[in-house]
């Protein structure tokens, strides 16, 4: 097959990857721009060497697009996925790049797609000719995981072998604590029996091509990377797509995607803010959806309830510190019908009323998105390694801003509206 026919394919496999990273565009993945550019810019160079008749097998044969078929081809089969090319920072300030966040931000993937056998030497000799072997790359990417936990827990990093990995190399990894996934090799089918530092020249090794967007050990250059901030949709809440994404069942697969509670033991609580107090004793999500109100904001959130509620059960401990509590019960009184009353009591009883713990105070500075009563129901929260419950997206972002991390689990946003259903027009659901 000539070189032009083997360009020409690597093109038409590109231009493949973007069409199957559109359900993750259409949800909205982190990094699914700059894993298209990547792609994109190949797809320009191999363009450019055909016209210019300056094509040469080794341009085949150092294309990139082998390493980024097996990131498109993880990203879109696991579930949960967050974002792709991810950058994150160890303790020490240093950045590196994570393929593939899936697992809803609770697992980290390394996708490897070298020769297991030239993988298994470069573990041997401890790295060659700059290169660090996997062992060492685990341990700076174990460390980065344990700096950005996802509900006061580190993630769980899996390495992700396309073409498979040596028993030797897989045990090493495990002793690490790092999830080994792909075909695990003896060192017969690798053609390594006996092998050790003393008797192989390491030949296969420096014929190995190294492609400069293997993340096998590849740490960010760039000084700015993006903050994790430890946000899930709640297991009960209702995932809004586009009729776009209605028509594609593995887009809808991927958007809808809800990580079970089990999957996170590390809390045994939650933190209810006051927007979530509300969404919990509101008419609308208690029924009373039927209604078409004056306002459009209370009409989009009826429809949204009509479909699925909003919360469910939480399956945790409810804790709500005391200017929370205070709060909510003042708006319960001043704008709350009889029955959203009734129930703002009854949640009240249900959920352990605690002191607030201001951890936040000198660290967040109070200003526009910052009010000081939310930055005690987050500060109260996180002190207590309970995740805050909450819409309140606005206070979450400002805080990313100021460098903090939260632990979050969002709702949708509702109204108190058992008032205004006197001078609402009832209709019957479909």
């Amino acid at each position: 097959m000539s070189v032009k026919v083997l360009a020409k394919d690597k093109i038409v496999q590109a231009y493949n990857l973007i069409n199957h990273l559109e359900p993750l565009s259409v949800c909205n993945v982190f990094g699914v721009p700059k894993l298209k550019r990547k792609i994109e810019a190949e797809i320009k160079f191999l363009n450019k060497s055909l016209r210019s008749n300056d094509l040469k097998e080794e341009h085949i044969h150092c294309s990139n697009i082998g390493q980024l078929a097996s990131l498109v081809e993880v990203a879109t089969t696991i579930p949960g996925v967050t974002a792709v090319l991810k950058t994150f920072e160890l303790s020490s300030g240093e950045k590196l790049i994570i393929d593939v966040v899936g697992d809803n931000n609770c697992k980290w993937y390394k996708v490897i797609l070298r020769n297991p056998k030239a993988l298994h030497q470069l573990h041997i000799f401890g790295g060659r000719n700059g290169v660090r072997p996997l062992d060492k790359v685990a341990e700076d990417i174990l460390q980065a995981a344990k700096a950005n936990p996802v509900f006061f827990v580190p993630p769980k990093v899996c390495f992700y072998f396309v073409n498979g990995v040596s028993e030797k190399l897989a045990k090493s990894l495990r002793l690490l604590g790092v999830e080994v996934c792909g075909q695990i090799k003896t060192a017969e089918e690798l053609g390594i029996a006996g092998y050790d530092t003393n008797n192989s020249s390491g030949d296969e090794e420096s014929s190995e091509t190294e492609s400069p967007s293997n993340l096998v050990n590849e740490r960010a250059s760039t000084n700015s990377g993006a903050k994790s901030i430890c946000n899930k949709k709640l297991n009960t809440s209702n995932i809004k797509t586009s009729s776009k994404v209605s028509k594609t069942n593995s887009t809808q697969n991927l958007c809808n995607y809800k990580s079970p509670a089990s999957n996170y033991p590390a809390f045994r609580m939650v933190n209810l803010d006051v927007t979530c107090l509300i969404a919990f004793v509101s008419s609308t999500s208690n029924g009373g959806y039927n209604y078409i109100f004056d306002d459009q904001f209370l009409n989009e959130q009826a429809q949204s309830e009509e479909g699925e509620t909003n919360i469910g059960s939480l399956d945790r401990e409810l804790i709500v510190c005391e200017e929370a509590a205070r709060h909510f019960q003042s708006i319960l009184e001043a704008i709350g019908g009889e029955s959203e009353r009734k129930r703002g009591h009854a949640l009240l009883r249900e959920c352990r009323v605690v002191a607030s713990k201001d951890i936040f105070k000198g660290v967040l500075k109070t200003g526009g998105r910052i009010k000081e009563l939310s930055r005690l129901i987050f500060s109260t929260g996180q002190a207590l390694k309970a995740p805050t419950i909450t819409s309140n997206r606005g206070f979450v972002r400002a805080a990313e801003n100021q460098g903090l991390k939260l632990a979050v689990l969002y709702h949708e946003p509702r109204a108190l509206t058992e008032l205004k259903e006197t001078t609402a027009q009832i209709y019957e659901p479909k």
